[in-house]
């Protein structure tokens, strides 16, 4: 989805860098999918007094 808005092609590597600092681990992965189960992520939350609006 990025590559197709950003009209650019993505390095894997440095993409997953940038994103590993916005999302943490949630310790659920995805079931009955007929194969490897994916680790789900949700977005960290922000220090700064924004998480109650």
């Amino acid at each position: 989805m990025h590559e197709s808005v950003l009209d650019t092609k993505l390095l894997v590597p440095a993409f997953r860098r940038k994103v590993a600092l916005l999302v943490e681990d949630t310790g659920e992965m995805t079931g009955d999918a007929g194969h490897r189960p994916a680790v789900l992520y949700r977005e960290k939350r922000q220090s700064g007094g924004r998480e109650n609006e």
